[in-house]
């Protein structure tokens, strides 16, 4: 079954082929399963398997289909979900030995929904440690490695989910989003990666949902129209969870081909914190091109408060975090890796000074995305100084330029979570040595759909991305 490449298959054309009965939820699930089989001890991706319950659902529905009953475009659709989101009666472990065995009552708001759209989950996808990296190097479970080159860390924290994507062990997959962590496994990973507007979508059952003011959950997808089609589900008002707000819910999916005629698209160098390698750079530089030849006004824009990000991300992200960690440790006995300890400790002793202080310089960075989005309709900025590097390497050297590599790719990515935009990652090509690249692209709050417009287009002009497959 494994030589029919159902794995390889995007939401949009399994979903057509199962509704059309050419193809049944059982033998997707199937070969899910059995590419999960095949390379997991290899990758590391998922932390829990479900094919007893996988298969059971993908009957079901099955049966459901013959019968007419297709619900929509993820009816029968194999998923894996990040291992910060809780699902009912399956392991959520939060990537923390702590939790390890630890078993929901509840599933989360988006598993539910994805469920009821008749979605199949196969399994919980690793993460990095309470999702306090970027590199999936998980000190109870264990690395998880880029399909691309295994010697190489997927990015993080939904690395699991963007490494299984990227090797073809399930077809979507959630991921959620604090500082970069879907942006950024989908630039390293060479997957398409969306992260919401803060609101859009609810959090109910993501770790820590009701403390955080910049954590959103999003889809993890092989291409623009499956994020599309994962978010038109996901999206809209959950009482459950009190962040979220009442917005019109547009037809993603409707909206993707819509092209970029008359988009304006600002580029800055303001984005650009640290020496960049030349091929990201050079990548970059080919979408905005790419977009322009679309018939996209390119415009060159201000972001002046760029640089406090690296200061103040750390402080808000920290406080929240320490919240969590004082509600935890009320309940069980807490250990964590020695990195990751001292990312707590850190947090544990931000004062409400230093928080106040964040607020403030929080709303001058939102301030200049304010005055960007008055000018143009998306911006399109770097996910990371360089493509994935190596497992262990916590240090980056560009043009002769030493960085912490954590400091350093959310310097990227996480303006989009204290301003609380949508973006949109999406991959541009790769390396000489065979490492994807790629962009995002972020949008005014709600409009999602135009980030979607913009990545869509560059993915139509690079077809060579989409048939490359990793050398496993």
């Amino acid at each position: 079954m494994a030589d029919r490449g159902i794995a390889r298959m995007t939401v949009a054309e399994l979903g057509d082929r199962i509704r059309k009965k050419e193809i049944s939820p059982v033998e997707a699930a199937k070969e899910s399963l059995e590419a999960i089989e095949r390379l997991n001890p290899r990758l590391n991706a998922f932390t829990t398997v479900c094919p007893d319950l996988a298969l059971r659902e993908a009957t079901r529905a099955e049966a459901e289909i013959v019968k007419g009953n297709w619900r929509g475009p993820m009816h029968g659709i194999p998923f894996g979900v990040k291992d910060l989101t809780d699902t009912a009666g399956v392991p959520t472990q939060y990537g923390l030995g702590a939790f390890a065995g630890h078993v929901p009552r509840e599933d989360a708001t988006i598993v539910r929904r994805l469920k009821e759209a008749g979605g199949i989950m196969v399994g919980k996808t690793a993460t990095h440690e309470i999702g306090l990296g970027i590199t999936t190097n998980n000190a109870f479970f264990g690395p998880t490695r880029n399909p691309w080159d295994t010697k190489r860390i997927p990015g993080g924290s939904s690395g699991g989910s963007a490494a299984a994507i990227a090797a073809d062990m399930i077809v979507a997959s959630t991921g959620n989003d604090g500082g970069g962590s879907i942006r950024i496994p989908s630039f390293y990973c060479g997957t398409t990666g969306l992260k919401p507007t803060h609101g859009l979508v609810s959090r109910f059952g993501l770790m820590g949902w009701g403390t955080t003011t910049f954590a959103t959950e999003g889809p993890i997808c092989k291409t623009v129209m499956d994020c599309a089609i994962m978010l038109k589900i996901l999206a809209g008002r959950d009482e459950l969870d009190p962040f979220t707000v009442r917005v019109e819910i547009p037809d993603y999916p409707a909206l993707v081909d819509d092209g970029v005629r008359g988009l304006k698209v600002g580029v800055s160098e303001d984005l650009f914190l640290t020496e960049f390698d030349a091929e990201v750079k050079a990548a970059y530089e080919r979408a905005a091109k790419l977009l322009a030849e679309g018939g996209a006004e390119v415009v060159e824009v201000k972001v002046p408060n760029q640089r406090i990000i690296s200061s103040v991300l750390p402080i808000i992200l920290g406080a929240e975090m320490a919240l969590i960690h004082r509600q935890w440790t009320r309940e069980r006995k807490i250990e964590y890796s020695p990195q990751v300890a001292l990312l707590v400790e850190t947090a544990l002793a931000v004062s409400l000074e230093d928080y106040v202080r964040a607020g403030a310089d929080r709303e001058r960075l939102r301030r200049d995305y304010d005055d960007v989005f008055a000018q143009v309709d998306v911006l399109l900025g770097p996910v990371s100084p360089v493509p994935a590097p190596e497992i262990g390497e916590d240090a980056i050297t560009v043009n002769g330029q030493q960085y912490d590599l954590l400091t350093a790719v959310v310097s990227c990515t996480g303006a989009g979570n204290l301003v609380g935009l949508p973006s949109v990652a999406t991959p541009v090509g790769f390396t000489r040595s065979g490492l994807p690249l790629g962009v995002q692209i972020m949008a005014e709050h709600f409009n999602e759909g135009a980030a979607l417009r913009a990545a869509r287009a560059i993915e139509r002009a690079v077809p060579e991305v989409s048939g490359r497959r990793p050398p496993l």
